[in-house]
């Protein structure tokens, strides 16, 4: 039994105390403590050397390599009981034998740690619960790089003492600061724990040392404290000479010179051109006639204008009635819009009125003179001389001089004469044009059917009917068939349809006509509205020339009209439908469907619907208005047709999330302080108004993280207003706020990646790039978008503005940065826009792209991708 306690002690397993093993030994109880001691061999693994650790299911519970349990019987024991003289219960009996133990025999207790100093991995007391445990909180013996759990009184990783982070083989983790202190709270090794564990000028912040100094914590030599910072008073600004004198001069950026305020570089666009430092830089160059764009850089006066200044470059603005049409600004506004017509209101509108010569008066277009043979009639110089005054019946010879109406005549105009066309039945035979057609050849004998047609007939009294001259007398081939002679030889047999060619020779009736009798043969004559237009007798007059299209009015007489279906109505060709497209708008049916209703702005869909815009002209297409272009002075800023082009002058916003989606992509004016610029604005991607502020080479010095370009307020590039590959920067970097951000890179074809800032405007970005690091939240998914085959490492992923690692080791203007450890201190990745350093590995500088090192998941990385920066 001693063999096995010492076992069991060896084996970190409770001490069993077991009777001493004699005669007088009760049997129940040498076979209760044989259990108890297989019970506590068979738990006596590897794996339960310490409290809490963890269970050794490898090891198998078999006893058979153990010291043997039979031992001899030692020194009786008088137990108070009788003589128990049955055989004692071997002590290797089965594991099931009860595990019930009797109330006096509780486990042994410590008192101290020498009772524990035969217990390997044991060897402290814990005096509470008086057991042997591998370590206590009030006397920490583990190691120097573990700590005791009070918990479980086991040690754990983690120091306990400054002496557990000491380096063992110099400086790690790619030079960072050391990590020799140990917070004894969270058992970390750190950079510091108290102030004292810092340089001078440094004080502990977070368990790191930082700039900053206290009134116990002085600044390095040549420094002064001033507001918890060390600070050249020699050349620091906010404290020249002293701590809180603060140098300051308008417009300008001042300058502190062995501890004297003084003026440094002036603001842009300031200068100092009266060299007074007094009132320091007095003059805005961006608008100052007599300094524009630098001092003493004075603009010219230019004919027919007044000199401007903006955005410091000189410009002019023409007079009323004048511009400047051959863009040389040397002659200034030279051309007069008021009278030229080859530039009438503005340059470029040239006066051309068809058949006429052309005028400007007061910069509109008129006609001074017209060409032989039109005129001007209507007054409208857009349409220049547009009647032909040679065949107009209503200007014929001169505009206004209409060709009246005569009796029994129709008004005509030939070679810019008046003339007339007698009606049928009249003429006029005594060649006076004032009493038109003065004799009706149907009746007159002098005139019958034409003039100087005088009927006469022998041996008979001529007259004339219906033009037709008829014999009154009996003279030949006349005839008395009604055998009346007091009315004489009333039948010309040779005209007598009742007696056509004697008397009692009737001729037959015909259908829509009257019979004649004309030299003795049957004839007809058609009635009002019908023709014989067959010349067959027998049918008659067969057509009706009031309604047939193929003979309308008279036989043989189509009507065919043009863009239309023609009808015949009252023996008038009439519009019957017009072809699609056309329209019968001037009621006139000689000239068919004259107007084409898919473009006549006049005539837009159909006859008389006109297409007027407020302040611009009507355009038509496939029958539907549209507004064309604004009139000069106007623009349509609300691209909204409804109230045309409403604004007088150019168009200028606030931003391009100000400019309503209608609008198209492409340049656009805005005004920001007060200056007018040009700015590249994203109408439709991502719900549009998006203002394009910094164009970023992938490669550029000028654009890495320590670069002025991020936070100062000076453009670059202003011009390239496009998504060139120029490197550039607008003002609306250092002007408009914003909510939303719009990154793009270029890898193959753009890509873009919408960031949320805040929900109220923050910025400018220049701002924001002067101040502290401030997170977005879009993650790391998201910022692996940006390009095609990203490589990052799997920790940190610290995203947004400013974003810095440990000093130098990675650093990114607007983007993410990781790590293969789990911290931000010294990360070896990025991904984003102004990135900078790279300690890992090796490379120029990416200003847009990817840097990865050291473990990225998709391996090194160093590729640069230009990239554009937009703001909403």
């Amino acid at each position: 039994m001693t063999a096995v306690r010492r076992y069991l002690a060896s084996r970190g397993a409770p001490l069993l105390r077991c009777p001493v093993m004699n005669p007088r030994t009760p049997s129940w109880r040498l076979a209760l403590c044989a259990a108890l001691c297989a019970a506590a061999l068979s738990g006596c693994t590897d794996g339960l050397s310490v409290v809490g650790g963890p269970a050794d299911a490898a090891v198998a519970n078999d006893l058979a390599a153990d010291a043997p349990v039979d031992v001899p019987v030692d020194v009786p024991v008088d137990l108070g009981a009788p003589m128990d003289t049955a055989p004692d219960v071997p002590v290797d009996a089965p594991m099931d034998v009860g595990m019930d133990t009797p109330a006096d025999m509780g486990p042994a207790r410590c008192m101290s740690a020498a009772d524990c100093m035969t217990n390997p991995g044991r060897g402290a007391c814990d005096t509470t619960t008086g057991q042997c445990v591998q370590c206590v909180a009030s006397n920490d013996t583990c190691p120097a790089t573990e700590h005791c759990n009070g918990a479980t009184n086991t040690c754990e990783p983690g120091c306990r003492g400054d002496e557990g982070c000491a380096p063992t083989g110099g400086p790690t983790d790619g030079g960072a600061a050391p990590q020799n202190r140990c917070d004894t709270v969270n058992h970390t090794c750190v950079q510091c724990v108290v102030n004292e564990h810092c340089p001078s000028g440094t004080l502990c912040v977070g368990s790191v040392c930082v700039t900053g100094c206290t009134a116990e914590r002085a600044c390095p030599s040549g420094q002064t404290c001033c507001t918890g910072a060390c600070v050249d008073a020699q050349s620091n600004l906010a404290n020249c000479g002293t701590c809180g004198t603060r140098c300051m001069v308008s417009n300008a950026m001042a300058l502190c010179l062995n501890g004297t305020c003084g003026v440094g570089a002036c603001n842009a666009p300031f200068g100092d051109c009266d060299r007074s430092g007094a009132n320091g830089c007095e003059v805005n160059t961006q608008t100052d006639l007599a300094h524009c764009g630098a001092c003493g850089n004075a603009c010219p006066a230019r004919a027919n204008a007044t000199s401007t200044c903006a955005a410091g470059a000189c410009g002019f603005t023409c007079n009323a009635g004048f511009a400047d049409c051959n863009m040389d600004p040397d002659d200034g506004c030279e051309t007069s819009t008021a009278t030229s017509t080859a530039s009438c209101g503005r340059c470029g509108a040239t006066c051309n009125p068809p058949n006429g010569v052309a005028a400007c008066v007061a910069g509109v277009c008129t006609v001074a003179s017209c060409t032989d043979g039109f005129g001007d009639c209507n007054a409208n110089p857009t349409d220049g001389c547009e009647t032909n005054v040679r065949t107009s019946t209503t200007h014929c010879g001169r505009c206004m001089n209409e060709c009246p109406a005569q009796p029994n005549a129709f008004p005509g105009c030939v070679a810019g004469a008046c003339v007339i066309s007698c009606q049928a039945g009249f003429a006029d035979c005594n060649d006076v044009g004032t009493d038109g057609c003065e004799t009706n050849t149907r009746t007159s004998t002098a005139h019958c059917g034409a003039c100087g047609r005088e009927c006469t007939a022998a041996g008979g009294t001529a007259s004339c009917q219906s033009s037709v001259c008829r014999v009154a007398g009996c003279d030949a081939g006349r005839g008395d068939c009604d055998g009346m002679t007091a009315n004489g030889c009333e039948v010309d047999v040779t005209t007598a349809v009742p007696h056509c060619g004697g008397c009692g020779m009737a001729c037959a009736p015909r259908a829509n006509a009257s019979s004649t009798c004309a030299a003795g043969a049957c004839g007809l004559a058609c009635n009002a509205g019908f023709g014989d237009c067959d010349r067959a007798l027998d049918n008659g007059c067969e057509v009706a020339t009031t309604s047939t299209v193929a003979h309308c009015g008279a036989c043989g007489r189509m009507c065919g009209l043009a863009n239309a279906v023609a009808g015949c109505a009252a023996s008038a060709c009439t519009v019957a439908t017009c072809n699609a497209g056309f329209g019968d708008c001037d009621n006139a049916p000689a000239n068919g469907c004259e107007v084409d209703v898919r473009s006549s702005a006049a005539h837009c869909g159909t006859c008389g619907r006109a297409c007027t815009f407020t302040n611009a002209a009507g355009v038509c297409r496939d029958g539907s208005c549209s507004m064309g272009t604004c009139n000069a002075g106007f623009s349509d800023c609300d691209y909204n047709p409804a109230n045309g082009c409403e604004t007088a002058g150019a168009c200028v916003y606030a931003s391009c999330n100000a400019i309503p989606r209608a609008a198209p992509t492409g340049v656009y004016t805005l005004n920001a302080g007060g200056i007018n610029w040009s700015a590249y604005c994203d109408m439709t991607s991502d719900g549009g108004g998006w203002t394009l502020v910094m164009k970023v080479p992938g490669r550029d010095p000028g654009f890495v993280y320590t670069s002025p370009i991020w936070t100062n307020s000076t453009p670059l590039n202003e011009g390239s207003t496009d998504l060139s590959t120029t490197p550039a920067k607008f003002r609306g970097f250092f002007s408009l706020p914003f909510q939303q951000l719009r990154l793009g890179m270029v890898d193959g074809s753009p890509r873009y990646l919408v960031v949320p800032v805040s929900g109220t405007n923050v910025g400018p970005l220049n701002a924001i790039f002067a101040g502290p690091a401030r997170a977005t939240s879009v993650g790391r998914n998201a910022w692996r978008t940006l390009v095609g085959s990203p490589s990052l490492q799997p920790f940190c992923n610290a995203e947004g503005f400013n974003m810095v690692s440990g000093g130098d080791y990675q650093a990114v203007r607007l983007g993410i940065l990781t790590n293969q450890e789990n911290d931000c201190g010294t990360s070896d990745s990025r991904l984003g826009f102004g990135g900078q350093y790279n300690r890992c590995g090796v490379g120029a500088d990416v200003s847009s792209g990817n840097v990865s090192t050291c473990g990225g998941d998709n391996g090194d990385r160093n590729n640069a991708f230009f990239g554009y920066i937009f703001v909403r």
